[in-house]
């Protein structure tokens, strides 16, 4: 028996900065769901002093997320995203917090003691989720590359493929943040830089039958020196995205 899936793909070009952090006094009136997340009091003054750089309203505004929808975050971290998601998926929606084994610990203080109720945390591997349902959304944020550095690369792509078609609902959404590299570049400055060509990843979705509905540059930085590795004093935080 044959199966036909149709995915949309969404990429936004992350290549900028965000709203900026503000006092309580000073926060404007929140013009939309997405900025009202990142207005929630509740998060924490560690991720509200990355919003500057992360520009997180309108990164998310890319998503489509609201009430009652089920969600994943790959390779989460301290769950920085995850958060806001949950603000807009709502109690009666879902997030799920994932990250390989050895970074599970990092998301433990904003979860603890029920602080977000509707996220649960995963522990797995970017090619083998462990999600336990489809979700209408799955974010990746600057890991995508890291498919490209390693000796097995075809085959973790693949897994990597294979595990968004059993796992991204049909019509779903796929939001990919990466670090940007030259253009026409491909993965050729990958390993060295872990950076990727934008144009490569969108084909690299296409040919596996997704379809690319958005992006955006309001990550970009035109200065950043895109052949030099992402962990360079000159670049670090402050390279040319892509979403």
């Amino acid at each position: 028996m044959r199966f036909s899936y149709y995915f949309t793909f969404s990429i936004v070009a992350v290549f900028s900065l965000f709203i900026s952090a503000c006092s309580e006094e000073s926060k404007p009136e929140p013009k939309n769901a997405y900025e009202k997340a990142v207005y929630n009091p509740q998060r924490q003054d560690s991720d509200v002093a990355q919003d500057k750089s992360r520009k997180p309203a309108e990164v998310l505004a890319l998503t489509g997320l609201g009430e009652g929808m089920i969600a994943a975050d790959i390779y989460a971290g301290s769950g920085y995203y995850s958060e806001l998601m949950s603000y807009l998926v709502g109690s009666n929606g879902k997030v799920y917090l994932h990250n390989k084994a050895k970074n599970a610990e990092k998301a433990s203080e904003k979860l603890a003691n029920n602080r977000l109720p509707n996220v649960k945390p995963l522990v797995g591997d970017i090619t083998d989720f462990k999600l336990p349902e489809p979700v209408d959304f799955l974010l990746v944020s600057k890991v995508f590359h890291d498919l490209y550095v390693s000796e097995d690369a075809e085959s973790n792509v693949d897994q990597f493929f294979s595990q968004l078609k059993k796992f991204v609902k049909s019509g779903g959404k796929v939001l990919i943040i990466d670090h940007s590299a030259t253009d026409g570049s491909g993965i050729s400055l990958t390993e060295r830089t872990h950076r990727i060509d934008p144009a490569y990843v969108i084909s690299a979705f296409k040919s596996h039958g997704f379809e690319l509905s958005a992006r955006s540059d309001v990550l970009s930085n035109t200065e950043d020196q895109k052949e030099v590795n992402i962990w360079e004093p000159s670049v670090f935080k402050k390279t040319d995205k892509f979403l």
